[in-house]
């Protein structure tokens, strides 16, 4: 299976997903067992009374982006814990990224890392680890793939 093919499964799966629709998040990129989802900073969607990104909104993209990550190595997951450590904000209109990789898989259990950047201003917003369950398989995509 090529990367193309994948890409096009996932964002299939996720197109069905209405908070990630209302969010407004978007599948940036993929590889096996990583991928990249980002936002534009929009006002009175995306922010908190201050004008800048919602600390709300940095979980929803990193926890995304591991959920995306591990689809594309055919893995539905569920959150477990995550902790997470906040850096630097973003203001509206600002383009932010979310990159989930998978550590490693032991049986049921998904370990993941994250970081948040803020790819108008290059700097790093935040990062965390989680730990995902995964409790059921996507068919027609492999554990492994190029």
């Amino acid at each position: 299976m090529i990367k193309d093919d994948v890409m096009q499964k996932v964002k299939d799966i996720y197109s069905g997903n209405a908070f990630v629709r209302m969010c407004g998040i978007e599948i940036h990129d993929i590889g096996c067992g990583w991928a990249r989802v980002g936002i534009r900073v929009q006002e009175n969607i995306h922010t908190n009374l201050n004008a800048s990104l919602h600390g709300g909104m940095f979980l929803t993209l990193m926890d995304n982006s591991t959920g995306v990550a591990a689809a594309t190595m055919g893995k539905k997951v569920i959150t477990v814990t995550t902790s997470a450590c906040f850096i630097k904000g973003a203001r509206v209109g600002d383009e932010v990224e979310a990159y989930g990789e998978v550590l490693g898989i032991q049986g049921s259990k998904v370990n993941m890392k994250m970081e948040l950047r803020n790819l108008t201003t290059g700097e790093l917003m935040a990062t965390a680890t989680s730990c995902m369950l995964a409790i059921s398989d996507f068919e027609g995509i492999p554990y492994e793939w190029q």
